[in-house]
């Protein structure tokens, strides 16, 4: 998906709407030969404004119950004062706020958009949905679910500066389409887990590990000897030959050569890391010397991989991946964009087959 940054915004002072209607006889006016025309008069009472959608007010209910309208609205459009279909967004039955898209309007300036309703053709107008700042939320219906095969498809304009919790679709955690916390104008599509950690849905055993809503993070507070500190996520079941988790990696500091080993990644069950006796394929991080790597353990043996040196107060943009049944790899990287490895990485680790079942995403540290 290509899409062109540009903001797009909602404006109610500086604009003064008026929508006359003209419906006392039918008038072939537009190529579907719709029946009525209005005036959608827009006056700009500020400054020049560029990308924005304005409010009207035009009874939807109404309009279907006297006939004018199909209850789908489909014979509706807009057009530009220049004659180009424009976008615009009805309001649903019972409300009577419509809004309707203006590319640009100078300053102390009005312009006329023509509205075309009512005859029996498809106008093919560009009825769109304009979500505003909070967003829509709909109940859980087994009529939308995804399924084996769906697409999406996104048309408009959507403001792609960074920042968090920016949904353009979002299902739980399971799947988005969402704007990049941290580079403007990528939008991402994610299918499985996904976290920005705006919101603590993970499960705490202790409280040295934990989600930090204020700061967007997840924490470890703690060091070796400390209790049992932990936190983890039920994924409920993953793939035993295939998946990817990226994450973004920021080491600041912890007692050195004192031993500590912090530990995340997917695991089989909840038990304790030190004498663990089931599947997992995680990140060890070490501060003697200060390096990460792999480890797998399969029904209790365990191997591991070489390290990769860090350094504390970097960031770090991180992929852990099982690439088969028998094969995973750690990468880390110094860009965003997952590009450039830094010096030591990757380290690769060959795996048994019969590591299975990893449902569970962990953040753990040794106890003793």
């Amino acid at each position: 998906m290509v899409f062109k940054k540009r903001k797009l915004k909602r404006i109610w002072r500086s604009f003064l709407v008026v929508v006359l209607l003209l419906m006392t006889l039918p008038i072939a006016v537009y190529a579907s030969d719709a029946n009525y025309i209005g005036t959608i008069r827009i006056t700009d009472n500020g400054t020049t404004a560029v990308d924005v959608f304005v409010p009207f007010y035009l009874d939807t209910s109404s309009l279907i119950a006297g006939g004018y309208v199909t209850s789908s609205l489909n014979n509706t459009n807009i057009q530009t004062h220049a004659g180009a279909d424009i976008a615009y967004m009805p309001a649903i039955s019972d409300n009577t706020l419509w809004s309707v898209y203006v590319p640009s309007i100078l300053a102390s300036s009005s312009l006329d958009y023509p509205l075309y309703i009512g005859g029996t053709t498809d106008m093919e107008g560009k009825i769109r949905y304009f979500p505003g700042a909070a967003g829509m939320n709909v109940t859980d219906s087994a009529g939308i679910e995804l399924g084996d095969n769906f697409t999406f498809s996104f048309a408009g304009f959507i403001d792609t500066d960074n920042g968090t919790n920016k949904n353009l679709v979002e299902k739980g955690k399971d799947f988005r389409v969402f704007v990049s916390g941290t580079t403007s104008g990528n939008i991402t599509a994610a299918i499985g887990f996904g976290d920005d950690f705006t919101t603590d849905e993970w499960t705490d055993v202790g409280t040295g590990i934990h989600i930090t809503i204020a700061d967007e993070r997840l924490d470890y507070d703690s060091i070796r000897g400390t209790g049992d500190n932990r936190t983890y996520y039920d994924l409920t079941s993953i793939s035993d030959t295939e998946w990817r988790l990226d994450y973004t990696f920021h080491p600041t500091s912890h007692p050195v050569d004192d031993g500590n080993i912090f530990a995340f990644g997917l695991w089989s069950s909840l038990g304790n890391f030190d004498g663990y006796a089931n599947d997992a394929i995680i990140v060890i991080l070490k501060d003697a010397p200060n390096n990460v790597s792999l480890r797998q353990w399969d029904g209790g043996a365990f191997t591991g991989s070489a390290g990769i040196p860090i350094v504390h107060g970097t960031t770090y943009y991180t992929t852990l991946a099982r690439e088969s049944s028998t094969n995973c790899t750690l990468s880390l990287y110094s860009d965003v964009g997952r590009v450039t490895h830094i010096a030591g990485s990757p380290v690769s680790l060959l795996v048994p087959a019969t590591v299975t079942t990893l449902r569970y995403f962990r953040h753990r540290i040794s106890l003793v």
